[in-house]
C-alpha cells in the first residue's frame, strides 16, 4: 500500500521547505515522490533529487485561474501514471494554496479504488506571522484551515512568545487541530508520526 501525505497551506507559507527538511532528514524509510500541484518554479531542493533521494512529479493546471476547478483532473492523472509505472512506497502531494486538505484526500479516496495507495496524514503549514497581522486570514483560507488535522507553525522565529501564544489562540479558535511549532532542530520523524495520529483520530477523510 502505497502512503500518500498531504502537505498543504498558503503560497510561500514553507510547504516546500517542510518537505525538503523531511526527505533531508530520512524521517520516511525510503525516498517519496512529491506529486507538486502548484504552478511556478520547484523549489524542491535539486541536490536531494539528483541524489535518488526524492523524485519530482509536477502536476500543474494549464492556467493558475484553473488550480481550483482544474485540480481534481490533474492529481487524479498524476496520482495514476504513478502509480501504473512504478508504485513507490510514499506520496508527498504538495497541494496549491486553492486547495483543501479534504479536495486533496477526495481524489487520493477516489483513485484509491483502483490503486493501491490511500491517505495516511496531513499537514496544514500556516506562516506565523501571517497570522499575527490583523485580518491577514481571509475567509477563503479559514474555511480551508478548518479541514486541518494537523497545522505546523512556520517563520515564527521573529515573533515574541506573546506574539506565537496569541497566533495558537487565532487558530484555535478556527479549527479543532493541533498546533505545533517545529522545534530547532526540528524532528521529523516525529512529526510525521504526529500527523498520522491526528489524521486517524479524526477519522481520514
Amino acid at each position: 500500500m502505497t502512503e500518500v501525505i498531504i502537505i498543504s497551506g498558503a503560497r510561500g507559507a514553507g510547504k516546500t521547505t517542510l518537505i525538503n527538511g523531511i526527505v533531508a532528514a530520512n524521517a520516511l524509510d525510503e525516498p517519496p515522490v512529491v506529486l507538486e500541484c502548484e504552478a511556478g518554479e520547484s523549489s524542491v531542493s535539486w541536490d536531494l533529487i539528483s541524489a535518488g533521494r526524492v523524485s519530482l512529479w509536477p502536476v500543474v493546471p494549464a492556467r493558475r485561474a484553473d488550480a481550483g476547478d482544474g485540480l481534481p483532473h490533474t492529481l487524479h492523472q498524476g496520482l495514476t501514471t504513478i502509480m501504473r509505472s512504478s508504485p513507490p512506497a510514499c506520496v508527498i502531494v504538495e497541494a496549491c494554496d486553492a486547495a483543501s486538505v479534504d479536495d486533496v484526500a477526495g481524489v487520493v479516496s477516489y483513485v484509491g479504488r483502483e490503486q493501491p495507495l490511500e491517505v495516511c496524514a496531513a499537514i496544514t503549514v500556516v506562516d506565523a506571522t501571517r497570522v499575527a497581522e490583523p485580518r491577514a486570514l481571509s475567509n477563503a483560507a479559514c474555511r480551508k484551515l478548518e479541514e486541518a488535522r494537523l497545522l505546523v507553525l512556520t517563520k515564527a522565529e521573529g515573533l515574541s512568545d506573546y506574539d506565537v501564544f496569541r497566533v495558537r489562540g487565532i487558530l484555535h479558535a478556527l479549527v479543532d487541530a493541533p498546533v505545533v511549532r517545529l522545534d530547532s532542530p526540528p524532528d521529523y520523524r516525529r512529526l510525521l508520526e504526529l500527523a498520522k495520529v491526528a489524521w486517524a483520530l479524526r477519522g481520514g477523510a
